[in-house]
């Protein structure tokens, strides 16, 4: 009796140890469990900032690197725009019988072409030369100086028969250099001459002194001519197009050195 009592207490207890026992493994397995994410959790955030600092320097080299890109090479320049000799007599209208002085002549179309290629080209300078044309008009301004005006000829010819309109058709080389301020606007300037045909020939008189007609009158001459200028130049989002606004000096040489001035806007396009 003694035997069967003692048995069932003993039982009893060692299932309550091994029920402990299994409470305190349990225990101790979710709190190395919660040391193990918190221990990952830190290295994380540690690891964060050193990825960002990576990501910090890595962003300015793309920046730097990626630039607008400007089609360079074999192009045509369309220049378009108006123009004005400065001086000069209009034989069309005579006050008291002399031609009347002239401040500019009338405001006339100026239309230019260039053929050419960027021969220089890098991130802040592009340096083209090519062939240069040009029709220049001319309106209201004769040209005739003051002694002649107050003679009454030029030569043996009536300086108030002396042509007032004619044409410039220009001929020659051009170079153009274009300064960069960012990657697509910047400062253009502009040189070009070359030879000029003048149609009719502004010193041909169409009359004599006694108003008989001139062989000469109506034909062209042959003379010279070189225009400089300067202005935005402004590469489009369209591939390969360039436009801007120029304001041009041009001197023919007519009977010694006739200035003007030109603003126009070219159109550029490389192919």
């Amino acid at each position: 009796m003694g035997l069967l009592a003692f048995a069932p207490t003993s039982v009893f207890a060692q299932d309550e140890a091994g029920e402990e026992m299994t409470e305190e493994a349990e225990t101790e397995a979710a709190e190395e469990a919660e040391s193990a994410e918190a221990e990952a959790g830190e290295e994380a955030e540690a690891e964060a900032p050193a990825d960002g600092a990576a990501d910090a320097t890595a962003a300015p080299t793309t920046a730097a690197v990626e630039r607008f890109p400007i089609r360079r090479g074999l192009f045509a320049e369309a220049d378009m725009g108006v123009d004005f000799a400065i001086g000069g007599r209009n034989t069309n209208r005579l006050v008291n019988g002399v031609p009347a002085s002239a401040g500019t002549s009338n405001i006339e179309p100026y239309l230019g072409m260039m053929f050419g290629y960027d021969f220089f080209s890098n991130e802040k300078v592009n340096v083209a030369a090519g062939l240069k044309l040009a029709l220049i008009l001319n309106g209201g301004s004769g040209v005739v100086s003051s002694a002649e005006a107050a003679a009454g000829a030029v030569g043996q010819g009536a300086v108030s028969t002396i042509p007032s309109d004619f044409s410039i058709w220009q001929a020659g080389a051009g170079v153009n250099v274009d300064i960069l301020f960012t990657d697509r606007l910047g400062l253009g300037i502009k040189l070009d001459g070359g030879m000029a045909v003048y149609e009719p020939d502004p010193r041909a008189p169409a009359e004599s002194l006694s108003g008989d007609p001139l062989p000469d009158a109506g034909g062209p001459s042959i003379g010279g001519i070189f225009g400089l200028g300067a202005g935005v130049t402004y590469a489009t989002l369209l591939p390969g197009f360039q436009v801007g606004l120029d304001v041009r000096f041009v001197a023919a040489l007519i009977n010694g050195l006739r200035p003007g001035n030109a603003i126009t806007v070219p159109l550029k396009y490389n192919f």
